[in-house]
Order: C-alpha cells, then sequence, then structure tokens
C-alpha cells in the first residue's frame, strides 16, 4: 500500500496477527467459505461486489444512495427499529416521542451512509480517502524508541472502521477485531480491515492483545459494548446504568499504556473530521471509576452528533444479578 508518502514511515500492513497470519489479499480460508454456495454467502458475495463498485463512484453519489438505503432500512428492519426506540427512550426519557422519532430516522439515514463509509474504508486509495479527512491531534501520539504502548478508544459510531482507517494513514495501528457470526462476512471483514491494520487481534484473544502492548503498540478499540461474561462493570450512560467494557483500564494498569479516546464524524459538508484528545491521566487505578471516565467521553461525542452513534445495538444492558 502507498502509505509512506503521507508519513515516511514503513506501510501499516507490514505484520498482520489474527490468531493465525491473515494476509492481505483473499486466502485459501476467506475462498473456502465462500465456496460453500449457501444462500447467505452468495447474498454476502454479490454485496461485496456491489460494495466495490459503488465506490468506484464520486462520494456525493455513494452518500446520496446510503442515505437512500437506510430509509428503506428503517422500514423493514423492524427488530432493529425497536432497538432504537428503547435506546432513545432510555437516554432521552425527556424528549417527546415525536423527536426522538426524528432522531430515529436520522440514525437509520446515517446507519445507511455508514455502509458507504465502510466501503471507502475498504476499498478507497489512500490519496482519496486523505482528501476528505481533517485530523487533529496527532501530536498526543507518543513516539520515540522509549514511547510506551497506546490505546486508541473509541464508541461505536457510523464512522467506526473508516476512522481506524483515517489513523492508519499517519501511525500503524493494530487494530482489536469481534469475529463475526457469520464465517463469510467475517472472512471478508477480516480481509478488508487487514488492508489497512497493522496488525488485526481478536477481541476474544487477550494474549493478542497483550502482545501488542508489550511490544508497546499502537491499538485501536471500540470500548462502548459489553457483555456479561467479559469483566464488564456497570457505570452511568445518559443517566442509567449500563453494563460497560473494562479492557482498556485493565491493560493500562497492567501495561501502563497511555490512553487517548478518539472521535470521528461526518460533517454535514461530508467530509470527516478525526479528533484524537490527550491522554487521560491517572487511567488504569481504578477499572469502576474508568469505566465512568470512558462512558461520559462517548456520551459526551453522542449528544454532540446522536444521530451517528450505534443505536441499535442495546447499549442499555445490565448484570444479569441487576436486571433480575
Amino acid at each position: 500500500m502507498p502509505q509512506a508518502w503521507l508519513t515516511g514511515r514503513p506501510t501499516a500492513t507490514d505484520t498482520i496477527l489474527f490468531v493465525t497470519d491473515v494476509p492481505d489479499r483473499f486466502d485459501k480460508r476467506s475462498a473456502a467459505e465462500f465456496a460453500r454456495a449457501t444462500p447467505t454467502r452468495v447474498l454476502a458475495a454479490l454485496a461485496l461486489g456491489l460494495q466495490w463498485l459503488v465506490t468506484r463512484l464520486p462520494w456525493a453519489v455513494q452518500r446520496g444512495a446510503g442515505a437512500l438505503a437506510g430509509r428503506v432500512a428503517a422500514r423493514v428492519a423492524t427488530r432493529r427499529s425497536a432497538i432504537v426506540d428503547d435506546n432513545l427512550a432510555t437516554a432521552f426519557p425527556d424528549w417527546s416521542q415525536s423527536r426522538r422519532a426524528a432522531l430515529r430516522a436520522r440514525h437509520f439515514r446515517e446507519r445507511g451512509i455508514g455502509i458507504a463509509q465502510v466501503g471507502m474504508a475498504w476499498w478507497a486509495g489512500d490519496r482519496r480517502l486523505a482528501r476528505l479527512v481533517d485530523i487533529e491531534g496527532l501530536e498526543h501520539l507518543p513516539a520515540g524508541p522509549d514511547a510506551p504502548a497506546t490505546l486508541l478508544v473509541s464508541g461505536h459510531f457510523t464512522t467506526l472502521d473508516l476512522c481506524a482507517r483515517a489513523i492508519s494513514l499517519y501511525a500503524p495501528v493494530d487494530l482489536v477485531h469481534r469475529a463475526l457470526g457469520e464465517p463469510a462476512a467475517d472472512a471478508v471483514t477480516r480481509w478488508r480491515r487487514g488492508r489497512f491494520a497493522a496488525r488485526l487481534v481478536d477481541k476474544r484473544q487477550p494474549r493478542a492483545i497483550v502482545a501488542s502492548m508489550r511490544e508497546r503498540r499502537t491499538v485501536w478499540i471500540a470500548i462502548d459494548q459489553a457483555d456479561t461474561t467479559s469483566g464488564a462493570v456497570e457505570a452511568p450512560f445518559f443517566g442509567r446504568p449500563a453494563l460497560t467494557n473494562t479492557t482498556a483500564s485493565r491493560l493500562a494498569g497492567r501495561h501502563g499504556a497511555c490512553v487517548l479516546p478518539v472521535c470521528c464524524v461526518r460533517t454535514s459538508d461530508g467530509r470527516f473530521r478525526v479528533r484524537i484528545e490527550p491522554p487521560l491521566e491517572r487511567f488504569g487505578q481504578d477499572v469502576a471509576a474508568d469505566a465512568g471516565r470512558l462512558n461520559a467521553i462517548v456520551e459526551q461525542h453522542a449528544r454532540a452528533t446522536p444521530e451517528q452513534y450505534f443505536w441499535i445495538h442495546r447499549r442499555f444492558k445490565r448484570e444479569r444479578s441487576s436486571a433480575a
């Protein structure tokens, strides 16, 4: 990949780690997944080809097509619409129903555009992407031989993949990846994310993340989704208790990692603004307190552009004992 023109540094695909090696091509395992021609895999292959074709179009056209797809999804994805309604009612209880419905419509529109943004992150060339991105805070990234391990922490927003790709234009970034349930879709996601990630590390394999910490690498991780088996704790989010991932706090405490919040938003003119914020001080000393701090940061980002936050996932999950 021609990334050195931006930084003069080695490209971000020198090494890829995902339990086993994942090359920057459609490997035999990935091809085998598509060789089993189930309807789901055929649709995944068609969608992948369509996504590649769409990225050949001007970005303004892609945004329009994505917005249309989002409006259609709002009508047919009834289960996801119900989850969005539940989340918005919990996060914004003082809002009128009509105001929350308007936000739901904007959210699905942004989700549709988000599909196009994933296509740009996966397929667009470096120069084309760089022309669309304004990035702030690169000076906060530790540099030099004595630099500590670095954690770039973010919430789940519609710009998720594009955020990681944009930062990788300027510094090698290891990307924490959660395996998808559909093997064919997961193979494609690993293949394309592996194109710009310095390493892909499986979220379910703590040793892989620890290896990056010990090598004092920069790791990007989304920290606002958790389950009851991941050592998560409940912390306030929009004034309500929500199960919160504690991985960043535990890694910072054990490995002295520098923790930098990251936010990426799509602006009204279709450009992207990536902001790397200053390092969090005294982070990693108290897991519960750190969870609250990160939730407050993600909430601040979500309130600034609520339509771009991932409301389609159940964010206000509770521990089983608390929910009972």
